[in-house]
Order: structure tokens, then C-alpha cells, then sequence
């Protein structure tokens, strides 16, 4: 049974009902009813805007016809522009996937889609109940070059320039590419090179299957390494210090439509090697009251509680804050005192071109007056992290 930490707020209890299904957001609703503890509608709105959940919840609100009698006109009202402006955007978005991602396929770029837009079009009743900021493609990496110039050549400009040639690698993705205001990333990995606890990128790549999206054929991950998937980034995001309630929708959805398709042997073997994502799928589990993996009846659930405490405390802005530094990551995992040196001095010393981007730079005479303040900037996020850290609550402990 899942049990709610106690800081949860009712406008986060009306959204984690939601993504939990229809009866039990209906359930939710006619309790607070009842008890006359519906949320403050702002307070509501800001909640479900945060988590992107406002289709949904429209949605939700007009089939079931809780209307007038749960909640005032003023605020249908602005529901309802809000879904309207999100069916411009989900249009917007679709208009760019077809215009640019074909060019990649003419040039016999493999591409592997994954997350949004294969969740959008393939397991929400309508794309536009998905809200999407960005584009995700996956390339090899040897090809990652050759699809950024295809883009940019087709009038995608980069969000921002390549940081260093000797950083450049150990992240998931490039900068982005804006087009019509739509960011493509292009991912050369969907897993850090030091998470081996994980499955293999060339192991994930090869776990694939064809769809159809937008009348175009593609490939995205097997139902088991996209299901996996999609609790990774969620645990990650948590770990961060905030989640989207979106993103178990997009779970309990993805399981809704492949559920007679997945093999239990394969996740089992995909959570064996972490004991974070073993207690994250778990969580998960008993959030959305499905069956993900077998749970042995004698084994602790100490640590399932604190993966969903985490998760379901995660759910709002209030910890944003607590920024981490990830370079401190890659450079406890390079192997070798040059890699680490290198990996420091592209850091410390970026492309002029990465420092005119990121601050703006109109004149190049000007950039080096501009590097003083790339490392003012690195020294208060490493002075706040070094603070966060020291000021740490209970419920913020890291998973085991």
C-alpha cells in the first residue's frame, strides 16, 4: 500500500492521483470533496504546471465532467488556454521532426528515437496530453558529427558551442540544436561512460525494434530497455533533486500498451545489477500499483519506502538548489593522471567560441574579459554545493 510522506501538499496528492489512473484520481477528488480540502487552485495550477501535467488534467476534468462543482470557472478557464497552447507547441514540435529528421535518414544517419516523441505519438491517447520541450535522438557516436553539419547546414543554430575538444565525449548529448524555437539533442549515449553497473550502450542499441511515427519508419529501444530506461532517468532526476510527475505517467502508459509484450526474465536481469535501480522499479511498482518485477515476500522494504519517499518528495521545485558537480564524476572515473588533467584543462580553459555563447559575446575583442567571470561562476556553484551539502535533511539521503 502506498503511503504518502507527510509533507505531501494536496495539490501534489491530486497530482500524484493522476499519473496513478482515472479511479484513483476520482477517488482523490470526491475525498477532498467531501471533506471540503480541495486545493488552492494556484496553488494547484503551479503544481501541475511544474510537473507537466495540465493536458492531462483538462483532459481528465472535462471526460469526467468535474466541472463547475469541483472547481470555479476562472480556473477551467485557464486550463483550458493552457491545452490550447499546448496543441500549438505539440504541432510546432511535430512540423520540426518532420522537416528535419528525415534529412538525417537520406543520409544514412542511424537514428534510435526514444523518451518524448516516441511516447507522445505512440502511447498517449493524443501527443498533445505529452508536453515536450526537445527533441531526443540517439546517433553513434562516430556519426554525431556528420548529423550536427546535416542540421545545421538545414538551418539548426547550437544552443551553444562545444565546450572543449578533451571534454567533449563524456556527456550524454551535444549542445543543442534550435530550430523554429525547438531544441533536437542529439545523444551519443544514453548512460554515462561510468555507470557499468548499467547495461552497455552497444548492448541497449542492439535491444531495438521499428515503429512508425509521423509516416516515417524508425527504431527505437525494445519495450524492456525503454521501460528501463525511463526509470533510470527518473531515479537520476531524483538523485538530482527534482522529478516530473510526467514521467511516471509515461511509465504506467508504457505499461498499459507493452505490458503483454515484456519479458519478466529481461527486467529482472536489467535491475540484477543495481541495488538503486532494483529499489527504484520497485518503487515505481508500488507508486502505480502494477507488476514490473517479482519482489521476494521476506525482502526488506526499508529501502522500495525510501526510493518512493524520494520520488514523491521530488515532485516540485523547492529543491532545485541543491546543484551537483558532475564534472567531479568523470574525474574520479578516468583512469589515468593524463586523462584526468586533460579532462580538468578543458574545463577550465573552454573554447572562445563556448564563452562568447554562453554570455553572449558580440564582439570576439571582448571574450577574454569574459573568462573571469566563467570562473566567478564555477566558484559559487562549487561554494553552494559545498553548503547544500553540509545543510542536508533526512529524506534527502541518497538511496543505498
Amino acid at each position: 500500500m502506498l503511503h504518502l510522506p507527510q509533507s505531501t501538499t494536496a495539490s501534489e496528492r491530486v497530482a500524484i492521483s493522476l499519473v496513478q489512473g482515472n479511479n484513483a484520481f476520482l477517488r482523490c477528488l470526491d475525498e477532498m470533496k467531501i471533506c471540503d480540502a480541495l486545493p488552492d487552485e494556484q496553488e494547484l495550477m503551479a503544481c501541475l504546471d511544474w510537473n507537466k501535467l495540465v493536458p492531462a488534467f483538462y483532459t481528465a476534468v472535462i471526460q469526467n465532467k468535474l466541472l463547475e462543482d469541483y472547481f470555479s470557472s476562472e480556473f477551467l478557464l485557464e486550463l483550458k488556454t493552457y491545452y490550447r497552447s499546448s496543441v500549438l507547441h505539440s504541432m510546432q514540435l511535430e512540423g520540426v521532426f518532420r522537416s528535419m529528421v528525415p534529412l538525417l535518414q537520406k543520409e544514412n544517419i542511424d537514428i534510435i528515437l526514444f523518451k518524448g516523441i516516441v511516447l507522445a505519438q505512440l502511447v498517449y491517447p493524443t501527443p498533445t496530453l505529452r508536453p515536450m520541450l526537445d527533441i531526443d535522438l540517439l546517433v553513434e557516436p562516430n556519426n554525431v558529427d556528420k548529423a550536427r553539419q546535416i542540421l545545421v547546414r538545414a538551418g539548426c543554430t547550437p544552443m551553444y558551442e562545444t565546450e572543449s575538444r578533451h571534454t567533449m565525449g563524456h556527456w550524454r548529448h551535444i549542445p543543442p540544436l534550435v530550430y523554429r524555437d525547438i531544441p533536437i539533442e542529439i545523444h551519443q549515449r544514453l548512460l554515462l561512460p561510468h555507470e557499468t553497473m548499467y547495461p552497455g550502450m552497444e548492448e541497449m542499441a542492439e535491444k531495438v525494434i521499428a515503429i512508425d511515427i509521423l509516416g516515417s519508419r524508425f527504431r527505437t529501444l525494445s519495450p524492456e530497455y525503454h521501460l528501463f530506461y525511463l526509470v533510470y532517468h527518473l531515479q537520476k532526476h531524483a538523485l538530482q533533486g527534482y522529478i516530473k510527475l510526467i514521467w511516471l505517467l509515461d511509465i504506467r502508459l508504457f505499461l498499459e500498451k507493452y505490458q503483454s509484450a515484456l519479458h519478466t526474465e529481461e527486467l529482472e536481469y536489467l535491475t540484477s545489477g543495481s541495488k538503486d535501480i532494483y529499489h527504484s522499479f520497485a518503487a515505481v511498482q508500488n507508486i502505480l500499483n502494477c507488476k514490473l518485477i517479482k519482489i521476494p515476500e521476506d525482502y526488506p522494504v526499508k529501502e522500495i519506502d525510501k526510493a518512493g519517499s524520494l520520488f514523491l518528495t521530488r515532485c516540485n521545485n523547492k529543491r532545485l538548489a541543491e546543484p551537483k558537480i558532475k564534472s567531479f564524476h568523470v574525474i574520479r572515473k578516468r583512469n589515468t593522471f593524463k586523462g584526468k588533467f586533460l579532462f580538468i584543462f578543458g574545463r577550465l580553459f573552454p573554447n572562445t567560441a563556448y564563452v562568447r555563447s554562453i554570455f553572449h559575446v558580440r564582439y570576439k575583442i571582448l571574450t577574454p574579459f569574459y573568462y573571469p567571470v566563467l570562473y566567478s561562476k564555477y566558484l559559487r556553484k562549487l561554494i553552494y554545493t559545498y553548503r547544500s551539502k553540509t545543510i542536508r535533511h533526512p529524506e534527502q539521503e541518497p538511496m543505498e
